[in-house]
C-alpha cells in the first residue's frame, strides 16, 4: 500500500511539474495617451491583478505576464487623460504557445475596433463605441511608436474620460501538448502501473 501511495505520490507531482513548466505567458508592447494601468484578470466584470503602468504617452511599454491555465483571462486596460485631447490607446500582444488563443483566433493582436471593448464606467459597466483613429505611424498626431505593430490601431470612443478596455484570451481547446508533457505523463502513467503490478504480485 504503501508502495502504491507513494507511486501515485510521483506521478502527481511529475504531472504537477510537467503543467508548471508549460506556463502560458503573454507579452505587451503599449502606450496610451496620456496613461495607463495593465491587470490581467479571469472575469470581465473584476478589475484583476496590476502588471504595470505608466503616465507617459511617448514611452512604449513592455510587460510580461503569466496566464491562469485551463480559464479565459481578460486583458484589462484602464486609460486617461492627463493633458487634454487627443486622448487613445495603442499595442500589440502575444501568447507565447497555442495553449490560448485571442478574439481572433491567433496567438497575436493588437488593437483595433474589432477584438476589443470599451466600457465607459468600469469593467462589466455601460459598452462605448470604439473609433480608430488610423494605425501606428500614420497618424500625424502620435507619429511612430517604436516597438509596436504597425498594424495597431490607436483606439477611444471619442471622449476624453477615462475609459477601460477590455479583450478575452481563450483556452485553446485545440491546442497539441508539447512533447515534454507527453513524455512526463507517459512516465508517470508508466510508474503508477509498475507500483499496481507489484501490489497485486
Amino acid at each position: 500500500m504503501k508502495k502504491l501511495i507513494s507511486g501515485l505520490a510521483t506521478g502527481l507531482f511529475i504531472l504537477g511539474m510537467s503543467a508548471a513548466s508549460n506556463a502560458t505567458t503573454m507579452t505587451t508592447h503599449m502606450t496610451a495617451d496620456d496613461a495607463f494601468q495593465l491587470y490581467i484578470s479571469t472575469d470581465d466584470s473584476t478589475l484583476g491583478t496590476l502588471v504595470g503602468s505608466h503616465a507617459w504617452w511617448y514611452d512604449t511599454q513592455t510587460f510580461n505576464l503569466t496566464l491562469t491555465n485551463g480559464v479565459t483571462n481578460y486583458i484589462h486596460i484602464v486609460a486617461w487623460d492627463l493633458y487634454g485631447g487627443p486622448t487613445a490607446l495603442l499595442g500589440d500582444f502575444t501568447v507565447s504557445d497555442s495553449n490560448f488563443k485571442f478574439a481572433n483566433n491567433s496567438q497575436d493582436l493588437v488593437t483595433n475596433t474589432v477584438d476589443w471593448k470599451v466600457y465607459t464606467d468600469g469593467f462589466g459597466g455601460t459598452l462605448g463605441t470604439l473609433v480608430s483613429y488610423g494605425v501606428n505611424n500614420s497618424s500625424p498626431t502620435w507619429g511612430t511608436m517604436s516597438g509596436i505593430s504597425s498594424d495597431a490601431n490607436w483606439i477611444w470612443d471619442a471622449s476624453h474620460e477615462q475609459r477601460y478596455f477590455s479583450t478575452a484570451i481563450y483556452v485553446n481547446s485545440t491546442a497539441v501538448p508539447e512533447p515534454t508533457t507527453m513524455l512526463l505523463f507517459g512516465t508517470g502513467i508508466a510508474g503508477l502501473a509498475t507500483v499496481a503490478r507489484r501490489k497485486r504480485n
